[in-house]
């Protein structure tokens, strides 16, 4: 006869998942008036993702900073400057009841990166890119077919079963003072 049943095992899934890449332009005021730009670097980069309605809101900050030269290119100097920005991203998910709490991971994939950088109407303007993944977590529920039919009896290793021979034996033979 087959004996089957069904369980019910909670565990935690990735229920949606996908990857955004942005860019956007920034300016930046600086004091001097620049005449030529010589580096840009991007740096510091904190982020969070947040489930706000059906979308989820990335949330973050970096530091860009320019190098750059003035005065007739005879001085250098550098602007820094710290920038948030805040997305909202669409991310198609399939859940099931269970899903009351949802944990967000957000991964940068691409670090924010300079593409470009210019000097338009005395202020630095820098081109940046970065791409970020993102993960809903979730408890999902799956059902799994148990068959008992295929389960080992478990021993009773109940040592009143050995008899008391056994017991008066294995008593004999363990040496109390084994550790000289």
């Amino acid at each position: 006869m087959y004996v089957a049943k069904c369980r019910e095992i909670i565990t935690k899934a990735v229920v949606g998942k996908g990857r955004k890449r942005f860019r956007k332009k920034y300016s930046l005021n600086c004091c001097d008036k620049v005449s030529t730009i010589l580096g840009c670097w991007v740096i510091n980069h904190q982020f969070k993702g947040a489930e706000v309605g059906d979308k989820i809101r990335v949330s973050g900050s970096f530091d860009i900073n320019v190098w750059y030269s003035y005065d007739k290119d005879s001085k250098t100097g550098v602007c820094n400057e710290r920038v948030t920005y805040q997305q909202d991203v669409v991310l198609d998910t399939c859940e099931d009841g269970l899903c009351e709490r949802k944990d967000i991971i957000v991964r940068s994939l691409r670090e924010p990166n300079c593409c470009s950088v210019s000097i338009k109407d005395k202020k630095i303007v820098v081109d940046v890119e970065n791409e970020l993944g993102i993960e809903v977590i979730c408890d999902q529920s799956l059902r799994v077919l148990v068959d008992e039919s295929k389960c080992e009896e478990w021993q009773d290793l109940n040592h009143h079963n050995l008899g008391e021979d056994v017991m008066q034996e294995i008593d004999h033979k363990v040496q109390e003072k084994f550790i000289k």
